[in-house]
């Protein structure tokens, strides 16, 4: 019982003396800065004094206490009660200083952990400054290159918004005016994805109906062939084999014609057309892919001297006037090289273009006709197959 009371009695002097003592010492190494290592060495050497101090002062308490009884006790039953009662009072204090013992012993313990975690702390801080230091040259460059990248954007970000303002008319003041800017282009090529997905769309329904119409087409043929015997059919066939004929005969013509007035076309783009003047000199000239106003004349030779002709031509939006001039200055350059016999034959030969060139106005009235009446035919045709169908 008593044992149990002495267990549940707070805490003793010593005890709050001990924890106090490390609490001191434990904050000292810390303001010195003492390593974990002497720490832990002067922790040990003062709970090995402390421990010291503690028995001499427990067993001269004892003595003491001792002297004091058997000076007042004469009997022999006082002195053994007195006696028994001093060993369960020793018995407790041992168990006593037994439970502070093993109390400092766990305590020195976490204070020895607690030392080596702050000094692996520490290392590790000093392993960081220690690698800051060495980085530190190294970081310092990445910086200056970072701050010229930074102001190559800067300047880049400066050109570009200018460039913006330009192609938008828009006066860029604040990232709102970048927004709207930002939101119109975005907008613009949402609509030119549409317009392509539309494209491409009736590109598709259109191969679609090409199909479908070859293979009407090859139907028909074959229903043709078993009604080979209609005279009315046949009859548009022939038209139709007289008027393919008379195609290749128009192309033909224009080939002759081109051969013989001396103008070529070569190359044709969006926004431009190649011609070749009298088989020696090319001339590009560059249109409004939209107006087809002519816009400029580039000469692959500059032999000939033709920028009066193509201020004029560009001007007037007059193509015919530029290459007619600019044949007859390259026929008079090729004249002047190969001399007068040549001009005397090639003045011929420009009859005879323009004259083809004549013919070949009449021949585009009259293939314009014939297309026309193939045109009618093929639908007078497609009638003819839907009723004989």
């Amino acid at each position: 019982m008593s044992s149990k009371m002495e267990l549940e009695a707070p805490p003793s002097d010593d005890q709050v003396f001990t924890a106090l003592y490390m609490t001191k010492t434990l904050a000292k190494l810390r303001a010195n800065e003492k390593t974990p290592q002497a720490a832990g060495v002067e922790l040990q050497t003062a709970l090995r004094e402390l421990h010291t101090l503690q028995q001499e002062f427990v067993t001269k308490q004892a003595k003491q206490n001792l002297l004091d009884h058997l000076a007042q006790v004469d009997e022999l039953d006082v002195l053994q009660k007195v006696a028994a009662s001093r060993k369960a009072q020793a018995e407790a204090d041992y168990d006593q200083e037994k439970r502070e013992l093993q109390k400092a012993v766990r305590e020195r313990k976490d204070a020895l952990e607690l030392l080596e975690k702050i000094a692996g702390e520490v290392e590790q801080q000093k392993s960081k400054v220690l690698e800051h230091e060495r980085t530190k040259n190294m970081h310092e460059k990445e910086l200056a290159q970072l701050n010229e990248v930074w102001k190559e954007l800067q300047r880049r970000n400066a050109h570009r918004k200018a460039a913006v303002q330009v192609a938008t008319g828009v006066m860029i003041t604040d990232e709102e005016d970048c927004g709207r800017v930002l939101d119109q282009q975005t907008q613009n090529i949402q609509e030119m994805h549409q317009r392509q997905k539309q494209l491409e769309d009736e590109k598709i329904d259109i191969s679609i109906k090409v199909k479908r119409t070859k293979k009407l087409i090859e139907n028909l043929t074959k229903q043709n062939d078993l009604r080979s015997k209609d005279v009315e059919v046949k009859q548009r066939e022939q038209d139709y084999m007289t008027l393919q004929k008379m195609k290749q005969w128009y192309n033909h013509v224009r080939n002759i014609m081109e051969s013989v007035s001396g103008l070529e076309v070569t190359t044709i783009s969006e926004n431009s057309l190649e011609v070749r003047v009298l088989k020696s000199h090319l001339v590009q000239l560059f249109c409004h892919p939209e107006s087809a106003i002519l816009q400029r004349v580039q000469f692959a030779t500059s032999d000939v001297v033709a920028d009066d002709i193509v201020d004029v031509a560009v001007r007037d939006n007059n193509v015919q006037y530029l290459l007619c001039e600019y044949r007859e200055r390259v026929r008079e350059h090729l004249a002047r090289q190969a001399g007068s016999q040549a001009l005397r034959v090639y003045d011929n030969l420009c009859m005879v273009a323009n004259s083809i060139i004549t013919t070949y106005s009449q021949l585009q009235s009259i293939y314009g006709n014939l297309c026309m009446v193939a045109h009618s035919i093929i639908t007078t045709y497609s009638q003819l197959q839907s009723i004989l169908e």
